[in-house]
C-alpha cells in the first residue's frame, strides 16, 4: 500500500523497494519515498518485498487453515492489503466487484 501525504487514495501494490521509491517520485509524493518506506517497514517489515516461493506457499498453508488476512500479514510482517493483492492473484479469494 502506498500512501500520499496529500490525502490521495492509497494505491495497493505488489512491488520492490525501488519500484515503489520510482512510483512515489513519479506521483509527487512530498515525502522523500525512502523515508516513507522505512515508516512502513518499522510496522509491517515485509512491506513492498518480493513474494518468494516459499512466501506464497507459507500464505497458501496458514489460508488453508482458515487464517484471516489479517493474521496472516500479521504473521508474515506484511500490510493486509498485500496479503489481500497476493491471495487474488494466486486465485484463493476474489476480487472485489
Amino acid at each position: 500500500m502506498i500512501t500520499y501525504l496529500d490525502g490521495r487514495a492509497p494505491v495497493e501494490m505488489d512491488v520492490s523497494d525501488q519500484e515503489a521509491a520510482e512510483i512515489l517520485a513519479y506521483r509527487g509524493e512530498t515525502a522523500r519515498p525512502s523515508d516513507r518506506l522505512h515508516e512502513v517497514r518499522r510496522k509491517y517489515p515485509q512491506a513492498y518485498a518480493r513474494w518468494t516461493p516459499e512466501d506464497e506457499a507459507r500464505l497458501r498453508e496458514l489460508f488453508a487453515e482458515d487464517m484471516s488476512p489479517e493474521a496472516i500479514a500479521a504473521r508474515m510482517g506484511r500490510q493486509v492489503g498485500g496479503v489481500r493483492s497476493r491471495l487474488r492473484k494466486l486465485g484463493l479469494i476474489q476480487p472485489k466487484g
